[in-house]
């Protein structure tokens, strides 16, 4: 058979296989010669590119599915990252309190250190706030900051003014940092008064001791006045025409300091004529004398009268007094430097021989130690109570 035709045979043949046929058997019997040549022809045949007609048939995916699956695949992987991603972060988060003049705020942040975890919770410090640890210190769990604004305060004492920064946050504290702790300070404000972060001002005068030689007498006396003008005005010491002041009376006062006071002389006084006294008329008979009482029973009645008069006047002025100064509490202890029914400080009531609290002292003790002062300094030691009670 020739080599075309048996070609176009195995041709035929394949394709009827290829269609689900059957060979055919009209074909002529072959030769053993030919059954060789064509069994190698076909071997040759089958493996070449003539075998293109018995190609398997691949059955190709739905590109519809195809895409579908990976979508679904790629959805998958994100939100594994994603949630992979999460995890992370929030293992890397801290949990972090703030104190913010002492008041405690417990945030969480992702932050290294003080300074960005301050400022991720919007904490704006300036260079005078006191921050601990300090801003540059790597941030833990469970971080304990503390933050302690500074504050302006403008501390005017005696007459001189200085401003500092603080984080104090009360009046008292501020005084306990300058060592100004005399309870007989005056102060301007409350001392329980709070500083905001905005400052504050105020002015002190601590208490000076000050002696005042004056008409051939010497007052030691405690005061919290500016000069020594004031000082003479608290102490109801008038001045006349020519009378001296040493040292002058805008000096400012400062703890024992001694003001002299020297007294103008007094021009002496004019002889005047006395007229000679003009007879005098006849005097008229006497009466008969009334009878006298007993020299016992008028002695006795007369310091009675005295006595009793004496002890109400004076025991009237000072519950005035006490009335105006404690509303007449005499064992009142209000914790400002003050005790007792006549508000004594602890220097004057000690100078003039009292001892412990005046408000622990008895209402009689408390008067015998104000008269003392009163014989001492006068009524200036209370110049607004002592006007109202009229003496």
């Amino acid at each position: 058979m020739p080599a075309d035709k048996e070609r176009r045979s195995m041709v035929e043949h394949g394709r009827r296989y290829a269609d689900g046929g059957v060979p055919t058997t009209s074909a002529a019997p072959r030769r053993s010669a030919d059954l060789v040549t064509s069994r190698s022809r076909r071997y040759r045949f089958v493996t070449l590119q003539d075998l293109g007609a018995f190609r398997p048939t691949v059955e190709r995916e739905n590109p519809f599915v195809q895409k579908k699956t990976i979508a679904v695949i790629a959805t998958g992987t994100v939100l594994t990252l994603g949630l992979g991603t999460v995890g992370i972060n929030e293992a890397m988060a801290k949990t972090v309190t703030v104190s913010l003049d002492g008041t405690p705020t417990q945030f969480r942040t992702y932050a290294g250190t003080v300074g960005q975890a301050l400022s991720a919770k919007g904490i704006t410090l300036s260079d005078h706030d006191v921050v601990a640890p300090s801003a540059d210190a790597a941030l833990t769990e469970g971080e304990q900051i503390s933050v302690q604004y500074a504050r302006p305060v403008t501390v005017t004492i005696d007459g001189q003014a200085r401003t500092i920064w603080t984080t104090a946050t009360s009046v008292e504290q501020v005084l306990a940092m300058l060592q100004l702790t005399d309870g007989n300070a005056l102060v301007s404000t409350s001392r329980s008064s709070a500083i905001g972060r905005d400052g504050l001002s105020f002015s002190v005068e601590t208490p000076k001791h000050v002696e005042i030689d004056v008409d051939d007498k010497s007052l030691q006396v405690v005061s919290t006045t500016r000069t020594i003008d004031d000082l003479l005005k608290e102490q109801q010491i008038s001045l006349g025409d020519g009378d001296k002041v040493d040292p002058g009376m805008t000096t400012v006062l400062t703890d024992g300091l001694k003001v002299t006071i020297t007294r103008a002389p007094k021009p002496a006084p004019q002889p005047v004529a006395t007229p000679k006294p003009a007879p005098k008329p006849a005097a008229a008979p006497a009466p008969a004398p009334a009878p006298k009482p007993t020299a016992t029973t008028s002695t006795k009645s007369s310091t009675s009268s005295s006595t009793s008069s004496s002890s109400s006047t004076s025991s009237t002025v000072w519950d005035k007094i006490a009335q105006c100064e404690s509303g007449g509490n005499w064992s009142i202890n209000t914790g400002n430097g003050y005790y007792g029914g006549l508000q004594f400080n602890l220097t004057t009531w000690r100078a003039y021989g009292g001892s412990g609290l005046p408000s622990d002292a008895s209402k009689a003790e408390q008067i015998a130690i104000a008269t003392k002062v009163q014989a001492a300094q006068g009524w200036g030691a209370w110049p607004v109570c002592s006007a109202k009670a009229g003496v």
